[in-house]
């Protein structure tokens, strides 16, 4: 019979024993570890169902024994079961399937510990050794037996006696299945009664419950009659005592409100007198001040207009004085080729008389048929080296005279110099003609023309095949990487526009805990407003000046676009100017501070001030995040202006807030998520770094905000407030392996097999497979080959894109999708390459050609069980079989069987009966 239906959702068939269900298959199992295991059933069950009642009862006694590790499982089963012990064959026989089944299950399942499923698989082993032994007993036994009856003739006797024993354990089996149909009709009748029982008991109850209800309805109707009557007799009593109070209020309000009305007037008389002089001044200060305004813009709408003149002129005279010296390198060039070209003529000619006196000189020894034949074909090698030179003279700006032309017609015994390259294009300006001295006959030219065409039938050798793959090699760095647009660099500020440092005081609120931690998430609260002085522009002292700007901004907003792709900024609101250039900020040195801590009092602070445009907060939602495709969001994050050294092999260079950072924003404190301080070493900060959220936390957008930090942090360190569009993994995935600007760099399946074959050469590649590594024999480099895994560490699936790090020096590719997925949330262990643990970002990684031809072909035969690709240095690979686990089958020998040593002899006399399981790695 078969347990499991070789369909979707594969559950198990119904067992013979009703009391002994198996559970279905966990969530992990993958249908061909259902299949396998369904034959392994197949083949046990034949085994079973050969078995004798002795047989079977010997198989449970194996497995009931105490120091087995099936005991303790078959003790709680028998607890369960209605008959204790099995007795009949049909028992035993689901008794044993059910503990196969089961521990099958617990061994292939996920959700269970390593060492429960270490466990079940043990069991398991042992269920099928105390099988084998069984079986093997009763084929000895029943050769044994016929054996001896062949000797002593009792064929006949030995029929009816099996008869018989056969009609005994037909008689056993209909008996057990008659107990077994009587206690199941017990068991139902009892289960009838108690429902019974509990029907009437519920039934009374109601009963009882509506009479009592009726009664306290009745109760409530009488109380509350009565109270009506009480509060409409206190009701009117009120009514009137009020009536009496508002008449006299209304006689003392008219009262107050006529002297009321006159305190008024006078009053009004004096503000409005007020306010007409204060509107007098006001309107006098806002007309000086729109004056000076006005001035203050003519004068600087002067000045800048001056400075875009001078630089407009400056511009235009190095573009003029730059076209002047390319006309006048091009004339320079001009002149030189014309004079080359007249060199050369006048070269060829002299060439020409000399080849004219010594072919007279040769005259009387030559054929004069064989004259003619090579006269023909010099005339017609040397036209179409004056064709080239005609080309090359026109290509270069110069040309030949008719009298150059000419003597070139003649020409027999010159040569031409070919140029190659690897595009198979010629440079018409390299295109030259060898001296006189090394000039080639033309039956060489014509033996050289037979020899090349005699090599375009041949095919390419091992060797050629080498150098085919060096050339593919030696051309990967102009292929692979992509000429992306960059950025216009920021200018830095020049000296006439730096702002120089001034000290600023800001008040901080008390920094106290709010839920378990205080704001800054230190240990100690400072339980009072906090006055702080600190630098605030530009200085040449790197702890006093609070500005970025040039070069060192773009390289921490480049760090910042590096390694946090999934949001896209766009708008910088913490950037400001300064006389048109960008500058960002920066925390600085505290100069003085109110702090009456002394555990680790504040070290560092920043200030700026920013404006939401209309059109910005219009796009801006009052909600929770709900990571949807181009949402906005205010977001404020930091960086360390220098990266300590500590923190390069630790962590990747994404957000982190400073040591005990307190935000807060229009002068309201905002708990941030960062690291706390720890209570064994205050100046040991552990934890994650989480960017803060300002969308929520600004109720008025149109009034100017001010965002003010202080750290307890000595290092300097970047704040940027941007409103950024959240890109989700799949889109930056579909920009990755698109042909946009952000696609990623695409090796070849050429180019990834040349990269194997350098890694094979350098001994750079990371080898994964099972070998221990303790072989002591010397290795051939040529027959060295490389195995990697085609699953994603990340997922334990087949690799879909592969991808790995430019600067990785292991060839074990993974998941692009899988990668970007994993990394959205912010961890410790974030950006990791999932083969060295390098910090790898998106932009750094590479698409493996080769590996993607090898998945093409592989990938919908990639399992947990089959994942190994072998790979050789040529170039080829092959694909491996399943992984398998083998187990030496050692049947269990107790101490109590006398036939131990028998049954060992046995087992030694043939091949052991060896089965093959698959597992899961962990």
């Amino acid at each position: 019979m078969s347990f499991y239906k070789r369909i979707s959702g594969i559950r198990p068939s119904p067992l013979q024993n009703l009391h002994l269900q198996p559970s279905d298959p966990p969530p992990s199992a993958t249908k061909e570890q259902l299949i396998l295991f369904d034959r392994v059933l197949g083949r046990r069950l034949t085994q079973l169902n050969a078995l004798p009642l002795v047989s079977l009862s010997t198989v449970y006694g194996f497995l009931a024994d105490v120091e087995t590790p099936t005991a303790q499982e078959i003790k709680d089963l028998i607890k369960k079961l209605p008959s204790k012990a099995p007795s009949t064959e049909k028992q035993y026989i689901s008794f044993v399937l059910y503990l196969l089944v089961e521990n099958f299950h617990k061994s292939i399942d996920a959700r269970e510990t390593c060492d429960i499923r270490k466990e079940s698989l043990a069991k398991l082993q042992h269920i099928l050794d105390c099988l084998d032994a069984a079986y093997a007993d009763y084929n000895e036994e029943k050769t044994h037996t016929e054996q001896i009856s062949s000797k002593k003739g009792k064929n006949q006797q030995d029929s009816k006696d099996k008869l018989e024993l056969e009609a005994r354990k037909k008689a056993d089996q209909e008996e057990a299945l008659e107990k077994e149909r009587e206690l199941l009709a017990k068991e139902k009748a009892e289960r009838e009664a108690k429902l019974r029982a509990e029907r009437e008991a519920k039934d009374r109850a109601e009963r009882e419950a509506k009479e009592k209800a009726e009664r306290e309805a009745k109760d409530r109707a009488e109380r509350e009659a009565k109270d009506r009557a009480e509060r409409e007799a206190k009701l009117r009593a009120e009514r009137e005592a009020k009536e009496k109070a508002e008449r006299e209020a209304k006689d003392r309000a008219e009262r107050e409100a006529k002297e009321k009305a006159e305190r008024e007037a006078k009053l009004r008389a004096e503000r409005e007198a007020k306010e007409k002089a204060e509107r007098e001044a006001k309107d006098r200060a806002e007309r000086e001040a729109k004056e000076k305004a006005e001035r203050e813009a003519k004068e600087k709408a002067e000045r800048e207009a001056k400075e875009k003149a001078e630089r407009e002129a400056k511009d235009r005279a190095e573009r003029e004085a730059k076209e002047r010296a390319e006309q006048e390198a091009k004339r320079k060039a001009e002149q030189e080729s014309r004079a080359r070209a007249e060199q050369e003529a006048k070269r060829r000619a002299e060439q020409e008389a000399k080849g004219q006196r010594k072919q007279s000189s040769h005259t009387a020894e030559t054929n004069q048929s064989q004259s003619d034949k090579n006269n023909q074909k010099g005339t017609d090698l040397a036209g179409n080296i004056a064709k080239q030179e005609a080309l090359s003279s026109s290509t270069m700006g110069a040309s030949l005279s008719k009298k150059a032309f000419a003597q070139a017609g003649t020409a027999q015994d010159d040569a031409i110099e070919i140029l190659d390259s690897d595009d198979e294009s010629v440079d018409n300006n390299n295109i030259g003609t060898a001296s006189g001295d090394n000039a080639l006959e033309s039956s060489s030219l014509e033996k050289a023309a037979e020899d090349d065409t005699s090599q375009q039938g041949k095919t390419h050798s091992d060797e050629q095949e080498e150098e085919y793959l060096k050339s593919a090699l030696s051309k990967k760095n102009s292929i692979v990487i992509f000429s992306k647009e960059k950025p216009v660099a920021r200018l830095p500020l020049p000296d006439t526009v730096k702002v120089p440092s001034r000290k600023r005081t800001v008040v901080f609120q008390p920094d106290v805990k709010c839920g378990s931690v205080t704001f800054s998430s230190s240990l100690q609260e400072d339980k009072q407003c906090r006055k702080i002085t600190f630098h605030e522009g530009y200085s040449n002292a790197p702890d006093q000046c609070s500005i970025l700007h040039g070069p060192d901004l773009d390289k921490i907003y480049d760090r910042y676009t590096s390694w946090d792709p999934y949001w896209e900024v766009v708008q910088d609101l913490s950037l400001g100017s300064i006389h048109g250039y960008d500058v960002g900020y920066k925390t600085t040195r505290i100069v003085s501070s109110s702090v009456t801590t002394t555990n680790c009092p504040p070290l560092s602070a920043v200030e700026f001030q920013f404006n939401i445009p209309p059109s910005i907060a219009a796009s801006l939602k009052k909600s929770p995040f709900q990571k949807q495709y181009k949402e906005r969001r205010l977001i404020l994050r930091s960086l360390p202006i220098i990266i300590p050294e500590k923190y390069k092999k630790a962590r990747s260079d994404t957000h982190l807030w400073p040591k005990g950072t307190f935000v807060q924003l229009n002068n309201v404190p905002i708990l941030i998520v960062q690291r706390r301080q720890q209570s064994h070493d205050h100046m040991l900060w552990k934890g994650l770094s989480h960017m803060l959220d300002l969308t929520q936390a600004i109720s008025n957008y149109e009034v100017k905000q001010k965002l003010t930090i202080c750290t307890k942090d000595a290092d300097s360190y970047n704040f940027q407030l941007v409103l950024c569009e959240y890109i989700p993994p799949n889109v930056i995935f579909d920009r990755c392996v698109g042909e946009g600007p952000l696609a990623l760099t695409k090796l070849t399946f050429e180019e990834g097999r040349a990269l194997i074959q350098q890694n094979f050469d350098e001994k750079n590649a990371v080898v994964l497979d099972d070998s221990d590594g303790e072989s002591e024999t010397p290795i051939d480099k040529s027959k060295i080959s490389l195995t990697i895994s085609l699953l994603c560490g990340a997922s334990m699936s087949a690799i879909q894109v592969p991808v790995r790090g430019k600067k990785c020096k292991h060839m074990q590719c993974f998941d692009l999708k899988n990668y970007l997925l994993s990394n959205s949330n912010v961890s410790g262990g974030r950006w990791r390459c999932l083969v060295c643990e390098d910090f790898v970002p998106v932009r750094d990684l590479i698409i493996d050609g080769f590996m993607g031809k090898i998945l093409e072909e592989h990938g919908k035969d990639v399992s947990t069980s089959r994942d190994k690709v072998e790979i050789h240095r040529n170039g080829t690979w092959k694909f491996l079989p399943e992984n398998k686990l083998r187990y030496n089958k050692k049947r269990p020998c107790p101490s109590d069987q006398p036939d131990s040593t028998k049954r060992s002899k046995h087992k030694n006399s043939g091949p052991p009966i060896t089965e093959i399981i698959d597992i899961i790695d962990d």
